[in-house]
């Protein structure tokens, strides 16, 4: 009985940060939620709106078409051990976070550098 007890607050922890892997093409039914999310890179860039620019990571079709843009702030950026550049493109982004809608397209913001991946997609294909 003790060992249920205990067990417990972990299994409902564990439901609670659980996260839906979705496709790209089911992003907008999960806004709010905490998701994982893959895709190929189609453009990085680089935000205009502020002073510390954020790196914007377009996922899915180039922008302004873009299924998910994965924002990352320079505090964060800064914490990278490989930070995605433009040569990425082609690439597939892992993304886990909360799906948000800004200006009536998806996005995660980055808190911690472990929420992303970069898998390199193109070995073998010719330059």
């Amino acid at each position: 009985m003790k060992l249920l007890l205990l067990a417990l607050p972990l299994v409902c922890f564990t439901a609670a940060n659980a996260q839906k892997e979705v496709n790209l093409d089911e992003l907008k039914e999960y806004i709010g939620d905490s998701v994982k999310v893959h895709g190929k890179i189609s453009g990085v860039a680089y935000s205009s709106s502020s002073k510390q620019k954020s790196m914007l990571i377009y996922v899915g079709e180039n922008y302004p078409r873009q299924a998910l843009t994965i924002v990352i702030p320079p505090a964060v950026l800064n914490k990278l051990h490989i930070v995605p550049s433009p040569a990425d493109t082609g690439n597939i982004m892992l993304v886990a976070g909360k799906l948000e809608r800004y200006k009536g397209k998806t996005r995660i913001n980055i808190k911690d550098p472990l929420q992303l991946d970069v898998i390199d997609n193109r070995q073998g294909e010719p330059e």
